[in-house]
């Protein structure tokens, strides 16, 4: 988060995200702020909910009503395959799970993957002219490292090495000159891009396992229309 960005969670998955701290100027005609969380009215919901389970739910319609749930006067949502409305506490129960345990501070959000430091693409114009456009010609290196890792870093094993242990792993490939290793990959550029690799993988299944122990403590419904059991 920065100066210029407030969190804002979704409220089905938990998930944090960053918005800009003047959303509400970016509102559209509808009230809603889009980007890869969305605001309908007061109800915050992430891309992945809203093309998720309740992907085809109008979140823009809300209504305040007897839940036919929990019996509570609470904001409504027509659910997306029936006509029954329910709210979003009990939507958010039945659909995604809820949990009085508070979710992780961090999400996969808040990590960046390292940039690939060479084109996806060959730009050899003349090599290619009169056959097909440069831009359709895919570089070889990311498919030629593709099967550097997938041939040495794929064991199951790996999943619970430090980055220490992938560095001298790697290095060690280096000095055995192994065949996948190819002269390109030992170059200073791709040494130093695969060693913020191996630190943003790391990273990424602390905040993986993190959620994973969040979401194994939610308790989530069957997914059904809890009056017509239909399914979204």
């Amino acid at each position: 988060m920065t100066e210029n960005t407030i969190i804002k969670s979704c409220y089905f998955c938990d998930h944090p995200y960053d918005v800009p701290a003047n959303y509400e100027e970016k509102l559209d005609e509808d009230g809603v702020y889009h980007s890869w969380i969305k605001k309908y009215k007061d109800l915050w919901v992430c891309m992945s909910c809203t093309s998720g389970k309740l992907g085809w739910t109008d979140f823009r319609i809300q209504e305040i009503g007897e839940c036919c749930v929990c019996l509570e006067e609470q904001i409504l949502l027509k659910l997306p395959t029936c006509v029954h409305k329910v709210c979003i506490q009990c939507c958010k129960t039945i659909y995604y799970g809820s949990t009085d345990v508070k979710p992780p501070t961090i999400s996969l959000n808040d990590i960046e993957r390292p940039e690939w430091p060479y084109p996806f693409y060959s730009s050899n114009e003349e090599e290619f002219k009169g056959t097909r456009k440069d831009w359709m010609i895919w570089d070889d290196k990311e498919g030629e490292y593709s099967d550097f890792t997938n041939k040495y870093f794929n064991d199951t094993e790996l999943k619970h090495k430090s980055y220490d242990e992938f560095v001298a792993l790697r290095d060690e490939l280096i000095s055995e000159k192994v065949e996948e290793r190819l002269d390109w990959m030992n170059t200073e550029e791709f040494i130093n891009y695969e060693n913020d690799l191996f630190w943003y993988n790391i990273v990424r299944k602390k905040i993986e396992k993190k959620w994973k122990k969040f979401n194994n403590k939610k308790t989530i419904g069957n997914g059904l229309c809890p009056m017509c059991r239909a399914n979204p």
